[in-house]
């Protein structure tokens, strides 16, 4: 107990430690998802500080403005607050993440640059605290995921109400596979009392256009020109805002809006409906191969779901009508129909849940063996089971669902699991072999056309991985590379190298039969068995081994080893001419 003196009044315990954790911290940690905050309440103890429930001071309102470029998001937020109670000095903060332990040399940044607070137009000095945990259960969780606070206290009189504004930026979560994660975190935001009045959530985005977006979460935003808005009132905060978009298509030099034109040959500021449909047409009409008619389908969706507007719009949206009428490419067609449904045709929802019960999700065979396929976002596969519950798509969530054991969609475990974090499990401890396998092999056989396919096949690859059956998880993975929604790739390629580089053993991989493998697979088990006799230093035995993989093996194979076609790189790899190398080193 403690006594302080405001305004010539004497008070016990009405010190509130209340954590601005507001605005969206966009902190990055470099192993989940963006810790961006909201308002929460600290409590202080010592020298550490901690979040309790505030009892008296609520946030009126609160407007965020995050300016996101490739780089870095730039957060200009502006609170209104209202003490209900006696005077008050409080004490507010925003939390601050630290790079998580071994990650050192990957260039992680957590930190908030350049954080400024202004209360009522004036500037309050801020220091860097630390964080504690205690026994209160959301002081515990905000202890564990916000170790540092920049703290600053701010004095209230009884009902007064006082605009705090907080200014930083900090650095976006980067990709190898080039896509960028921005957010802003609102669920800590309940800790003020009550629900917050009214929330506006502005993403204004610098030198990253609408078509490089490649999630938007949660869905109730809306566009206003080319920025993201959230409105709320009465808001009791249960999600939080993540964007992810691509940077790999920009240009090395920046060009000019009104230069610029789509694959579809659309440029941004079209408004001549005639001009842009023979522009199409002509695109479509020369257009090589069946995968460059999806792109240029493909890229006239983007166009007009975000740039064009009246005539130009509905001339684009008529034609991709027709196009989904006339070509008879699965792929083609379920692409058309897709981005028709994005433009909000209604009538292209039924068209498309009948299409794919009929073909599944189509894929387009490309180089390698691998295939392209659309992968229908979240929205659209809830809004199918719940308005087409004996579609293909459904039936194959709900087969899904009982052999994984959890729901499909995220929201709905939150549901399963009210007011916890739920459970994962990691590594082999989140897969039960014995029942798996036996669902994966069904759920494959029945659904193999279903955007989940990759999924079972990489689960039911990795049951066949822990007990040992390598040839059945290689050739699961391999297999999981040609189905739909084409989401887990990346990570299946790294699985492959990983069994047979890591996982398995020189003798296994001897004592695997090649003719047991797909054919993709058999020159990256040669070569890695190369690998294997060059690791214990049996130069004789590799250089053996090399020089039969060259000799076996055409140039043409070699340089489509699978799945290193998956990998990032930004030039062609002479991977035949680096093996040549090796060879001569371990002659000499």
């Amino acid at each position: 107990m403690f006594s302080v003196t405001v305004s010539g009044r004497s008070f016990l315990n009405s010190i509130f430690l209340l954590v601005v954790s507001l605005i969206a911290s966009l902190i990055l940690i470099s192993h989940s998802s963006p810790a961006r905050a909201d308002d929460a309440s600290l409590g202080r103890k010592g020298e550490t500080v901690w979040p309790v429930n505030d009892s008296q001071v609520e946030m009126v309102s609160e407007e965020v403005t995050v300016t996101v470029s490739a780089d870095r998001s730039r957060v200009d937020c502006r609170f209104t607050f209202k003490n209900t109670g006696t005077a008050a000095r409080v004490l507010m903060g925003f939390p601050e993440q630290e790079p998580p332990a071994g990650r050192e040399g990957f260039g992680d940044d957590t930190a908030l640059h350049d954080f400024r607070t202004f209360v009522d137009g004036l500037e309050f000095p801020v220091k860097k605290e630390k964080g504690g945990a205690r026994e209160d259960k959301k002081a515990v969780e905000a202890a564990d995921r916000y170790p540092f606070w920049w703290t600053w206290e701010v004095p209230f009189e009884a009902g007064e109400t006082r605009e705090v504004r907080n200014t930083y930026w900090v650095k976006n979560h980067y990709w190898s596979n080039g896509q960028v994660l921005a957010g802003y975190i609102l669920t800590t935001g309940s800790y003020w009392k009550g629900p917050i009045g009214k929330a506006r959530v502005v993403f204004r985005f610098e030198d990253v256009l609408p078509g490089d977006l490649v999630q938007i979460f949660p869905e109730t935003y809306r566009f206003e020109g080319n920025d993201l808005v959230w409105e709320w009132t009465g808001l009791e905060p249960q999600e939080d805002i993540e964007i992810i978009f691509n940077t790999r298509r920009w240009p090395e030099t920046p060009v000019k809006e009104e230069e610029m034109d789509s694959s579809a040959g659309i440029p941004p500021a079209a408004t001549d409906s005639t001009e842009v449909l023979a522009r199409l047409d002509d695109r479509y009409k020369n257009a090589g191969s069946a995968e460059e008619r999806a792109d240029i389908v493909r890229e006239a969706g983007t166009a007009a779901r975000w740039q064009l507007k009246g005539a130009a719009r509905d001339a684009v949206a008529g034609w991709l009508w027709q196009v989904a009428a006339t070509d008879d490419l699965p792929f083609i067609r379920q692409n058309c129909l897709f981005s028709l449904y994005e433009l909000g045709e209604r009538e292209a929802l039924e068209q498309l849940v009948r299409d794919i019960d009929t073909n599944g999700i189509a894929t387009l065979s490309g180089e390698r063996g691998f295939s392209y396929t659309f992968g229908p976002g979240w929205q659209f596969l809830k809004e199918v089971v719940e308005k087409y519950p004996q579609s293909y798509l459904a039936r194959g969530i709900r087969v899904y669902e009982e052999v994984r054991g959890e729901p499909y969609f995220e929201l709905d475990r939150r549901e399963k699991y009210p007011g916890i974090w739920p459970v994962y499990f990691h590594g082999d401890e989140q897969y039960s072999p014995e029942r798996e396998i036996p669902g994966w092999e069904k759920f494959l056989a029945e659904f193999p056309g279903h955007p989940e396919a990759d999924d079972a096949a990489y689960r039911l690859a990795r049951c066949y991985e822990i007990e040992g059956r390598w040839a059945e998880a290689l050739n699961a993975l391999q297999r999981a590379l040609t189905l739909p929604d084409g989401d887990m790739r990346y990570h299946i390629a790294g699985r492959l190298i990983y069994i047979l580089d890591v996982r398995m053993t020189r003798d296994q991989l001897k004592e695997l039969s090649s003719s047991a493998l797909d054919p993709p697979l058999r020159p990256l088990a040669d070569y890695t068995l190369a690998v294997k006799e060059l690791r214990r230093d049996d130069y004789r035995q590799a250089a053996l081994a090399l020089a039969e993989f060259l000799k076996k093996y055409s140039e043409a194979k070699i340089q489509d080893l699978s799945p290193l076609g998956y990998l990032h790189t930004q030039q062609i790899y002479d991977l035949r001419g680096e093996m040549e190398k090796q060879l001569v080193f371990l002659l000499i």
